[in-house]
C-alpha cells in the first residue's frame, strides 16, 4: 500500500466530506493536509508506488489511492446501489476543475491530494513535476492542459501514452543532479 493511501484513507476523506458542507472548504482541508503530509515524504515510490519512466514522463500502472477508492465506491453501492463515487465527491471534482481549468486533469478528490503532494515533494527536491493525465479502469481520461503543453505532447499523444496506465506526469530535475 502506498503512503498516499495511508495518509488519505477512505475514512478520512469521507469524514471531511460529510463534516464539511461547503465544497471550497472541503478542497481547502484536503489541500492543507496534503501540504502538511508532503513534507514527510521520502521518495516518490513510497508515496505512490512503482512507476515506469519513459524519458521525461513517469507513468503509474496502479493508482496509489485504489484501496480508498474501492472502499468509497463499495460504501456508496451499499447505500445507493450505484458502484460509483457519491455525488458529493463528484461536486468536489467539478469545483476543483472550475477553479483550475488548465491544471486539473482530475477524476476524483483523491487525484487532487495526489497531485498536490507530488508537486510539493518535487519542489522540496529541486524537481519540476506536472500532472499530465489520469485514467480510470473503465477508460475515462482526464488531461491537464498545462501538463500536456509543458511535456510538449498533443492530446492524441497523451491518450496513446496513458493506455495501460492510471496516471502520468512530467518529471525533470531543476538542477544538474539526477531527478530520481
Amino acid at each position: 500500500m502506498s503512503d498516499l493511501n495511508k495518509i488519505f484513507t477512505a475514512e478520512f476523506i469521507d469524514q471531511v466530506i460529510n463534516d464539511s458542507g461547503d465544497v471550497d472548504e472541503i478542497i481547502e482541508i484536503l489541500v492543507t493536509r496534503a501540504h502538511e503530509k508532503a513534507k514527510k515524504v521520502e521518495t516518490l515510490e513510497k508515496l505512490e508506488g512503482k512507476s515506469v519512466e519513459k524519458g521525461k514522463i513517469t507513468l503509474l500502472k496502479r493508482c496509489p489511492m485504489i484501496e480508498a477508492i474501492k472502499t468509497i465506491k463499495e460504501k456508496n453501492f451499499q447505500k445507493t446501489g450505484k458502484k460509483d463515487f457519491p455525488d458529493s465527491y463528484k461536486k468536489i471534482t467539478v469545483k476543483y476543475i472550475e477553479k483550475y481549468p488548465n491544471e486539473a486533469g482530475v477524476l476524483h478528490p483523491f487525484c487532487i491530494v495526489h497531485q498536490v503532494m507530488r508537486e510539493i515533494f518535487a519542489a522540496s527536491k529541486n524537481m519540476l513535476i506536472r500532472h499530465i493525465a489520469c485514467q480510470t479502469p473503465d477508460g475515462k481520461i482526464a488531461i491537464s492542459n498545462t501538463g500536456k503543453e509543458l511535456a510538449g505532447l498533443s492530446e492524441k499523444e497523451v491518450r496513446d501514452m496513458i493506455k495501460g496506465y492510471t496516471c502520468s506526469y512530467l518529471k525533470k530535475s531543476l538542477s544538474n543532479k539526477d531527478s530520481k
